[in-house]
């Protein structure tokens, strides 16, 4: 279980303070700055040769130390940063705008050190691994799968007739690692 240190925090510093929670808000703007300084060094650790990175692992790597909600919010807070640059694509910038980081959180900064179209092949990746998949015109809002290899999803569709549905499903064990479904991003 994650402890309250580790958990992204998204209020202000005016709203910390008011809250007693400074401690809180420095400890969450630290992370926030060592997963920035973690996705550059795993951009570069990711280095294939002649122009060649392994984008997907570095993306998958920094998840694994730092947890998909964090990494999608440092990712995002440089897209939100920088959306004049037009090396991001559209669709990476779409993405980042859907999380919604509240002006306050704004202040903290949290640069990722790597050339603009490498951040942009890393959120490329980042959002392959994380979105919620699709079945029909419905979008998985959460699964549960069990020890059993069996489990239960929750979709939504808003254009649906019947907007909620849920189903029974198996998973073949050696699949079972690929269920990673993100909240950070659901509307």
């Amino acid at each position: 279980m994650a402890s309250k240190k580790d958990i992204l925090y998204l209020k202000s510093f005016e709203e910390a303070k008011e809250a007693g929670e400074v401690e809180l808000y420095n400890d969450s703007k630290q992370k926030n700055i060592d997963c920035a300084d973690a996705i550059g060094e795993a951009i570069t650790d990711s280095y294939r040769g002649t122009h060649t990175y392994d984008l997907k692992s570095a993306a998958e790597s920094v998840i694994a130390d730092f947890g998909e909600e964090r990494v999608k919010f440092v990712t995002a807070w440089q897209f939100q940063k920088k959306d004049w640059d037009g090396r991001f694509s559209d669709e990476n910038k779409s993405w980042a705008n859907a999380a919604n980081i509240q002006p306050a959180v704004n202040e903290q900064s949290c640069y990722i050190n790597s050339h603009a179209t490498l951040i942009d092949g890393f959120a490329n990746h980042l959002r392959k691994i994380t979105e919620s998949p699709e079945v029909g015109n419905y979008k998985i809002k959460k699964s549960v799968l069990f020890t059993n290899n069996r489990g239960i999803a929750f979709g939504e569709s808003k254009s649906a007739v019947s907007p909620f549905v849920t189903w029974q499903f198996k998973v073949d064990p050696k699949w079972r690692a690929r269920l990673l479904l993100g909240t950070l991003f659901q509307q």
